[in-house]
């Protein structure tokens, strides 16, 4: 598999026109992406199984500790100087070059039945690890040969690396539910034909609920201002955990830019004679236009409110029109492909789930529908983003609890297991398999940061 991934990796030239008619002409790296048909957190999945009428049911034998870890979720005081999380304490977030991000923290990730990969190289001689992407989170890691739970999977050993560097740090990631710990590292880097000399990354002792068995490690791309690395390394590696943001300040690409492309099939190979379950457009701010029709809708992301890819949310609405997001405080959407499904308040997602005949899983904050009945209606919800409106459709929102199982799909609204309210929503796969994702950095324009959205082409 990770052969056929390697042959596939290239270089293409793309041209297109913005929507102010300028010509965009950027070179962008094509890195493909495979779709795992369970994904990060498949412990939820193993804790269902299906009823003699095809419900979504709990096994009998299922405890509430399991229940508690498939559902929980880290909690950290965004405005804390200092924050102590499991007993790591860690400086808060902050101190990237440009110096323009807010210093704050707040776990975002949390996904359900699926996941997106791809193969990158650490070390000299190279070793290729597949790890997932990650956009709500910002911290590289794959195991090391101190892992003992790690079972077949690549492990990273600095001693046979004549380009690594060993920074005798300790250091935790958070997810939503789960975590990755281990020492702090640096080494060669290569993602598709880009690489870096130096690159911060995390080689995992351990890790709890955060990636499938036969993945090795994850790769977070979001801000170097949300890396628990980046909150803990010497000045002079500030930055250099954050992947995007490394390319740029070594000038291997010229524009702190990427664009995302996931495909609503599951693949098993992303070789070019193979349906491709995914794609990274790294250092063009157009991404793949082949991947996207119609205009890009760009959308800032606010620099004072978060170290995330996030925007603005301001509606949601069923198919009367009628938006129901709750007034008098501030919503924040983080883009999180790293999530599955779209996660907001209790309230909200209980009367939109609702409308699609959604029923409990008996897991509080998320629902489950029949796949086949709602891929067929002619039912849809409007999201409304910066004052923007991007519309989902029936045949956009069953996702599969199980690959084999065409019919038993979990709701696409979700809320929080602990938490009914929160000013902190996450468009997931449902809805970015929908709409192209362009993330870019925007440096000519004082490192204000913007997400553009285009109608994905499948």
């Amino acid at each position: 598999m990770r052969l056929s991934i390697l042959a596939a990796l290239g270089i293409a030239t793309l041209s297109r026109h913005d929507v102010l008619g300028d010509v965009v002409t950027e070179q962008a790296t094509i890195v493909p992406m495979i779709r795992h048909p369970e994904g990060r957190l498949a412990l939820r999945s193993s804790l269902f199984t299906s009823s003699e009428d095809g419900k979504l049911v709990l096994r009998d034998d299922v405890s509430e500790e399991e229940i508690a870890a498939a559902a929980g979720h880290a909690v950290v005081d965004p405005d804390a100087e200092e924050v102590v999380v499991s007993g790591t304490r860690t400086r808060g977030m902050g101190g990237s070059k440009h110096g323009k991000r807010a210093t704050q923290i707040a776990p975002a990730c949390n996904s359900y039945d699926q996941a997106y990969y791809t193969t990158i190289s650490i070390g000299t001689p190279a070793v290729f690890y597949t790890v997932l992407i990650d956009t709500g989170s910002a911290d590289l890691w794959v195991p090391s040969t101190k892992c003992t739970t790690c079972g077949t999977r690549k492990l990273y050993n600095p001693l046979t690396s004549s380009t690594s560097g060993q920074l005798g740090l300790a250091c935790t990631t958070y997810y939503g539910a789960g975590a990755a710990t281990g020492t702090i590292m640096t080494d060669v880097a290569k993602i598709g034909s880009l690489g870096v000399t130096k690159q911060v990354f995390i080689a995992a002792d351990s890790n709890s609920n955060v990636q499938p068995a036969y993945i090795d490690g994850l790769i977070g791309l979001g801000f170097s201002t949300a890396s628990w690395a980046n909150s803990i390394v010497p000045d002079s590696l500030v930055t250099k955990s954050a992947l995007i943001e490394n390319l740029y300040w070594g000038k291997v690409i010229t524009s702190a830019t990427f664009g995302i492309w996931l495909d609503r099939t599951v693949s098993f190979t992303a070789s070019p004679s193979a349906t491709v379950g995914g794609e990274l457009a790294i250092g063009s701010t157009a991404g793949n236009p082949a991947r996207y029709t119609g205009a890009i809708t760009w959308l800032q992301v606010p620099t004072y409110t978060s170290s995330y890819w996030q925007v603005t949310w301001t509606g949601i609405a069923g198919p009367n029109g009628v938006n129901i997001q709750p007034t008098g405080r501030t919503i924040y959407g983080v883009v999180d492909t790293g999530s599955t499904l779209i996660i907001v308040d209790y309230s909200v997602a209980a009367t939109l789930n609702a409308l699609l005949g959604g029923y409990s899983t008996g897991i509080r904050g998320l629902w489950a529908i029949d796949c086949t009945s709602i891929a067929a209606s002619t039912i849809q919800f409007t999201i409304t983003l910066g004052g923007k409106p991007f519309v989902l459709t029936g045949a956009d929102l069953p996702t599969r609890v199980w690959s084999y199982n065409a019919n038993v799909c979990y709701a696409p609204f979700q809320a929080r297991a602990t938490q009914d309210v929160t000013n902190q929503w996450i468009l997931g796969d449902v809805f970015l398999r929908k709409y192209y994702q362009i993330y870019d950095y925007n440096v000519a324009n004082g490192w204000v940061a913007r997400i553009g959205f285009a109608l994905a082409l499948h």
